[in-house]
């Protein structure tokens, strides 16, 4: 039996609560500098490893017109998250104590953000995407592949370092 795409969303939300509880009560802007710019580094940084697939698309030579659509989306989307997370940061309080009376609720609320997260992800993804032409659809695959290889390597010379430094101690 095939799980559906609802029970796999809610187990991602699950797996994701862990975050939300770890950056509860992260400010969005937290990586702005003190004179209110942001690092354009550690920003772009940040927004890329936050979302795999841009990194992905962002290997497919892009149109200026293709990366200037995606910036649009992305910023859309931050903006609304960052309206959301105002509305809704005081939900998620109740999540540094199990033993607090709201506890069940937070974790609900912290539940439902999380999937309404990854749905409104999984649409950005869609329409970016939809922007790619069908030669660039067509060579994701291969820059999928090429980025796992990376990132096998990327492990390996962790892991291996962090061995070498085990045993030199």
């Amino acid at each position: 039996m095939k799980p559906s795409i609802r029970s796999m969303t809610k187990l991602m939300a699950v797996a994701a609560l862990g975050i939300i509880t770890a950056t509860a009560f992260a400010h969005p802007d937290a990586d702005h500098h003190a004179d209110g710019h942001a690092g354009m580094g550690r920003h772009h940084h940040r927004t890329m490893h936050d979302r795999p697939f841009l990194m992905v698309v962002h290997q497919l030579n892009l149109t200026d017109e293709q990366r200037t659509q995606i910036k649009d989306i992305v910023a859309r989307s931050n903006a609304q998250a960052k309206e959301h997370w105002s509305q809704h940061k005081g939900e998620f309080s109740g999540l540094l104590n199990p033993g607090d009376p709201n506890y069940a609720g937070a974790v609900k609320a912290a539940e439902d953000a999380a999937v309404a997260r990854i749905e409104k992800r999984s649409q950005d993804n869609l329409d970016i995407y939809n922007l790619l032409t069908a030669e660039q659809k067509a060579k994701l695959p291969q820059v999928i592949e090429q980025m796992k290889q990376r990132m096998q390597e990327h492990r390996a010379q962790k892991q291996q370092q962090n061995s070498a430094s085990s045993s030199s101690k």
